[in-house]
């Protein structure tokens, strides 16, 4: 893959996307809030929620932490969540 390509984010990761979407609306905060605490911009943000780029391990566990999100669980969730 030439450089600066980027895959897009596969099934997993959509999924782990919907589960931060769905718990950042539950916690009645804005991606700008969001973002300013896991230094990540509101753009940049927007992207890994609609999984439109793939999320790192650290920002996940960024996002959790900031969301007080077990990680662990969040991704169990979304993986139940893709399957059939």
């Amino acid at each position: 893959m030439p450089s600066g390509t980027r895959r897009p984010p596969g099934p997993l990761s959509r999924a782990i996307a919907n589960v931060l979407s769905d718990a950042l609306g539950d916690a009645g905060i804005g991606q700008s809030e969001l973002g300013e605490v896991v230094g990540i911009s509101q753009s940049q943000l927007s992207k890994l929620l609609r999984a439109e780029r793939a999320l790192t391990i650290d920002e996940l566990d960024r996002i959790c932490r900031a969301l007080a999100l077990d990680l662990v669980d969040v991704i169990t969730r979304a993986d139940s969540a893709r399957r059939p």
